[in-house]
């Protein structure tokens, strides 16, 4: 992506829906961090795909609906008996209308998580929901200069379960895993571009 351009509608729709690789991610997500532009983009592309999924949902609902069904059923046999220009005139119609409903595919937008270091004693960790594409945005108050950062997850054993790089912009650290996480507590371990660790942060799954 050239440098200063904005994201194309294919990229943030890819986005978006999760399909990016974690490498293609990272330049995106720069990207993101500074163009108001493309963050209202997203946005309302995220915005859309919320709304095509409970579409999608009112639809495969009203199919469980027999007596709608047996309805639909009963007046197509009646438009087939009707002279053959009116009935071509139907099925063109409920061809459009099927075209105009079918639901573009809706996989779930990535979580939004906000997080602050654990600072003074152990806080509360925040939840979210597992298996599930997290878009992390952690707080880089103080946090120490460094040319490149890089994010460990780890687990209660401090088993390593994610690494991914970490992009800051003024005092906000940009972290996604685009896989999500399995149910349990973890942490959030940001290291400089000499692996030493700078700083935590806690997150459970459920």
């Amino acid at each position: 992506m050239v440098a200063g351009a904005h994201l194309t509608e294919e990229q943030i729709e890819q986005y978006a829906m999760g399909k990016l690789s974690p490498n293609c991610c990272e330049d995106l997500e720069e990207h993101l961090l500074i163009c108001e532009s493309c963050q209202l983009s997203l946005e309302e592309t995220d915005t859309y795909l919320v709304h095509m999924k409970a579409a999608s949902a009112r639809v495969l609902e009203a199919k469980e609906q027999p007596s709608v069904w047996d309805n639909i059923r009963g007046g197509l046999s009646q438009w087939m008996a009707k002279p053959l220009p009116v009935f071509a005139g139907l099925a063109c119609a409920a061809a459009i209308a099927i075209v105009l409903i079918a639901p573009r595919p809706s996989p779930e937008s990535p979580q939004q998580v906000t997080l602050e270091s654990l600072r003074g004693g152990q806080a509360e960790a925040p939840f979210v929901e597992a298996k599930r594409a997290i878009q992390f945005s952690l707080d880089a108050t103080g946090l120490p200069e460094s040319p490149s950062y890089t994010a460990n997850i780890v687990d209660e054993s401090g088993k390593l379960v994610h690494e991914a790089p970490a992009t800051r912009s003024n005092e906000t650290v940009a972290v996604r895993s685009a896989a999500g996480l399995p149910a349990g507590k973890f942490m959030i371990r940001i290291l400089d571009s000499k692996l030493e660790l700078l700083r935590e942060y806690a997150i459970s799954v459920k």
